[in-house]
């Protein structure tokens, strides 16, 4: 994935963020730390351009989710 300034995208972004806290609102057993976890390594890597966090994330949590 690659750094990005597009307003639509952040904003799809911050979208599925507001998304998924509604979700664990409604939903508290749903609570995890990955949807929080998977917010700060997105916020850093739009804030800073390093995507590296973001995949990362994104593959140690499918690692953990198919084990």
């Amino acid at each position: 994935m690659k750094y990005t300034t597009n307003p639509k995208k952040l904003k799809q972004m911050n979208q599925h963020y507001v998304e998924q806290q509604l979700i664990q609102q409604a939903h508290p057993s749903l609570t995890t730390l990955s949807t929080d976890e998977q917010y700060i390594a997105n916020t850093l890597a739009c804030t800073t351009g390093d995507m590296s966090l973001f995949d990362d994330l994104l593959f140690s949590e499918k690692a953990v989710n198919t084990a």
